[in-house]
């Protein structure tokens, strides 16, 4: 396991942050190493579980609602574990202060994330505090997994109008306990 990273593997990384498509052989130029270099160490931090290349969505050109939900739980791990298998959920955190998770979501509707905060949160006696704030504008880009074939499955693109909508509504969704 990599203790700490380096100044070339921060220098790859960042290369290969602005250009994803950009090969070896092309970063071993911009850091005058030479190909296998690159080749092995990229290799290694993808092994060690630090680097990953995955294809995603940028919501940040994407017509959509991304909400931040305060959360004091009593149980906080039932709810890191609910968030793993939520289709709107882009991440779960545990956190420290006055609530214990953080959580963010994202749907075209700003009304399924309020549906979803009220069945899958306030009404939850596990639950002792919720919190939600929408989010207004986006500054950077914000690039999140498609990960979930389930959320692939319940988005389909439009392209007569440019964007994803969604092929089913909330409610059909298993609600989960926590």
């Amino acid at each position: 396991m990599i203790s700490k990273l380096d100044d070339l593997d921060w220098k790859i990384i960042s290369i290969i942050q602005q250009n994803p498509n950009i090969s070896h052989s092309n970063i071993a130029k911009k850091v005058k190493r030479s190909q296998p270099t690159i080749g092995m160490r990229i290799k290694r931090l993808k092994k060690c579980g630090i680097f990953q290349i995955q294809p995603g969505i940028n919501l940040k050109n994407l017509n959509t609602y991304v909400a931040i939900v305060n959360i004091l739980a009593v149980d906080p791990e039932a709810v890191m574990a609910m968030a793993q298998s939520s289709p709107l959920i882009l991440n779960a955190f545990r956190s420290s202060g006055r609530n214990n998770i953080l959580i963010l979501l994202a749907d075209l509707n700003i009304s399924n994330l309020y549906e979803f905060v009220n069945q899958h949160f306030r009404s939850n006696p596990n639950i002792q505090n919720v919190s939600m704030e929408i989010i207004t504008n986006i500054a950077n880009d914000f690039i999140v997994p498609m990960y979930s074939e389930k959320l692939v499955k319940d988005f389909s693109f439009n392209s007569e109008k440019g964007n994803f909508s969604p092929t089913k509504q909330i409610k059909k969704y298993k609600k989960t306990k926590v």
